[in-house]
């Protein structure tokens, strides 16, 4: 089979869907993921894409000078397309909000989920806080089907950047059948504020 690297890209994608220009597969690799968003306007619909994958095929045979100079590296570059491949653009099967919340540099707080509407899956979807600031952490949690809400601790180092950090959101992976939806809530904001100075004792 073919050894080499390939890239691929999609030439069409519908109003509302984002994502990277192309996706490389390297020469080791036979499969990638082609990572896209929708936006919460994006129009609800069924739509047929096609993936192109491009690749440089080296020649067998030495081509004449003229020729030469048109092919790169001694070489074509071939090009594929696959069949057609169905995207669904479908309302989110989970919503969730949460208040803003503020800590101190050095602590610990906690930011509550509430969930508004609840999706329907069998076993456990996974929830992961996304654009928290640096020097902060959180654990990944697991959101049951029938759960009113989620609480993630956050721990916050004492060098933790202090301000507003208002794109706060969680990615939720929700099962459905042997494959997973990926879905992001709105966000959130969290405040992280440096410690009081300490009062002076009085003599």
């Amino acid at each position: 089979g073919f050894q080499g690297k390939v890239k691929l890209v999609l030439p069409f994608r519908p109003p509302g869907v984002s994502g990277p220009t192309t996706v490389e597969v390297p020469a080791d690799k036979d499969v990638a993921v082609y990572p896209l968003n929708a936006s919460p306007d994006a129009a609800l619909a069924d739509w047929q894409l096609v993936v192109v994958a491009t690749a440089l095929v080296k020649n067998e045979k030495t081509p004449d000078p003229a020729e030469k100079k048109k092919r790169r590296r001694d070489g074509e570059t071939t090009w594929v397309s696959s069949e057609l491949v169905p995207l669904r653009v479908a309302a989110p099967l989970i919503e969730m909000a949460a208040e803003k919340a503020t800590v101190e540099q050095g602590q610990e707080t906690r930011i509550v989920w509430s969930v508004k509407k609840p999706a329907t899956f069998t076993g456990a979807a996974k929830v992961k806080l996304m654009g928290l600031p640096a020097r902060t952490d959180a654990p990944e949690l697991d959101l049951a089907a029938d759960a009113a809400e989620l609480v993630f601790p956050v721990k916050i180092a004492g060098d933790a950047p202090p301000g507003q950090h208002g794109n706060v959101f969680c990615q939720v992976r929700i099962p459905q059948g042997d494959a997973w939806i990926v879905q992001n809530t709105a966000a959130t904001q969290l405040r992280i504020d440096r410690p009081l100075p300490a009062k002076e004792a009085k003599t």
